[in-house]
């Protein structure tokens, strides 16, 4: 699904990325040069949601 619809918008002429997204459960890095080590494996972009998602799921102890 992903590969069809970035093949869509690049036909389309629309500028796009497909990539690594990191999903963490902290706003601020205790470690703030990590993002560096996050570049280096391809990581375009860091996102909260998804950790939440699954940590409730566990908690409730059902699929996510």
């Amino acid at each position: 699904l992903l590969q069809q619809a970035y093949t869509v918008a690049c036909a389309k002429g629309i500028k796009v990325r497909a990539g690594n997204i990191l999903s963490t459960d902290t706003f601020y890095n205790e470690v703030p040069e990590l993002w560096k080590l996050w570049a280096k494996f391809g990581v375009l972009a860091v996102e909260m949601e998804t950790a939440e998602l699954y940590t409730l799921a566990a908690k409730f102890k059902v699929n996510a």
